[in-house]
Protein backbone atom coordinates (compact mmCIF):
# COMPACT_ATOMS: atom_id res chain seq x y z
CA UNK A 1 0.00 0.00 0.00
CA UNK A 2 2.74 2.28 0.98
CA UNK A 3 5.28 1.43 -1.93
CA UNK A 4 8.01 0.68 0.44
CA UNK A 5 7.90 -3.41 -0.64
CA UNK A 6 7.93 -4.13 -4.47
CA UNK A 7 4.90 -6.27 -3.68
CA UNK A 8 5.02 -7.61 -7.71
CA UNK A 9 8.53 -9.32 -6.90
CA UNK A 10 7.75 -11.35 -3.51
CA UNK A 11 8.19 -14.66 -4.10
CA UNK A 12 8.33 -16.48 -0.47
CA UNK A 13 6.70 -14.89 2.63
CA UNK A 14 7.10 -16.40 6.23
CA UNK A 15 5.21 -15.97 8.88
CA UNK A 16 5.83 -17.00 12.42
CA UNK A 17 3.16 -17.02 14.76
CA UNK A 18 0.60 -17.92 12.01
CA UNK A 19 -1.88 -19.09 14.28
CA UNK A 20 -3.00 -15.39 14.59
CA UNK A 21 -3.77 -15.49 11.34
CA UNK A 22 -7.74 -15.18 11.65
CA UNK A 23 -9.98 -11.95 11.16
CA UNK A 24 -8.68 -8.65 10.00
CA UNK A 25 -5.06 -9.63 11.69
CA UNK A 26 -2.31 -8.29 9.55
CA UNK A 27 -0.97 -11.22 8.31
CA UNK A 28 -3.85 -12.13 6.24
CA UNK A 29 -4.42 -8.76 4.46
CA UNK A 30 0.26 -9.24 3.55
CA UNK A 31 -1.35 -12.87 1.89
CA UNK A 32 -3.82 -11.45 0.08
CA UNK A 33 -2.06 -8.05 -1.19
CA UNK A 34 1.00 -10.50 -2.40
CA UNK A 35 -1.43 -13.00 -3.69
CA UNK A 36 -3.46 -10.10 -5.57
CA UNK A 37 -0.27 -8.43 -6.70
CA UNK A 38 1.85 -11.71 -7.72
CA UNK A 39 -1.76 -13.88 -9.45
CA UNK A 40 -1.07 -16.65 -6.65
CA UNK A 41 3.18 -16.94 -7.73
CA UNK A 42 4.41 -16.96 -4.38
CA UNK A 43 5.20 -19.11 -1.25
CA UNK A 44 3.89 -18.64 1.98
CA UNK A 45 5.91 -20.80 4.92
CA UNK A 46 3.58 -20.38 8.02
CA UNK A 47 4.90 -22.09 11.24
CA UNK A 48 3.43 -22.52 14.81
CA UNK A 49 3.63 -24.03 18.00
CA UNK A 50 0.20 -24.07 18.67
CA UNK A 51 -1.68 -23.87 15.32
CA UNK A 52 -5.77 -23.69 16.74
CA UNK A 53 -8.32 -25.24 19.60
CA UNK A 54 -10.47 -26.43 16.73
CA UNK A 55 -10.88 -27.20 13.31
CA UNK A 56 -13.01 -24.09 12.52
CA UNK A 57 -9.68 -22.14 13.79
CA UNK A 58 -6.93 -23.94 12.24
CA UNK A 59 -9.39 -24.16 8.38
CA UNK A 60 -9.56 -20.24 8.83
CA UNK A 61 -6.02 -20.12 9.39
CA UNK A 62 -5.21 -22.21 6.43
CA UNK A 63 -7.52 -20.36 4.13
CA UNK A 64 -6.04 -17.13 4.92
CA UNK A 65 -2.49 -18.33 4.70
CA UNK A 66 -3.35 -19.97 1.76
CA UNK A 67 -2.06 -22.92 3.13
CA UNK A 68 -1.74 -26.30 0.35
CA UNK A 69 0.42 -28.58 2.67
CA UNK A 70 0.48 -29.35 6.46
CA UNK A 71 3.71 -30.63 8.72
CA UNK A 72 2.59 -32.06 12.29
CA UNK A 73 4.82 -32.81 14.51
CA UNK A 74 4.56 -33.27 18.50
CA UNK A 75 6.63 -35.63 21.30
CA UNK A 76 5.62 -38.43 19.43
CA UNK A 77 7.10 -38.08 16.59
CA UNK A 78 10.88 -39.75 15.61
CA UNK A 79 12.04 -36.41 14.70
CA UNK A 80 11.47 -34.56 18.11
CA UNK A 81 11.97 -37.74 19.90
CA UNK A 82 15.44 -37.54 20.45
CA UNK A 83 15.32 -33.92 21.78
CA UNK A 84 12.92 -34.82 24.64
Amino acid sequence: ELGICPVRRVVCVVIDEAHRATGNYAYCGVVKAVNAATAGRFRCLALSATPGKDVKTLQAIVENVLVAHIEFRDEDSADVMTYT
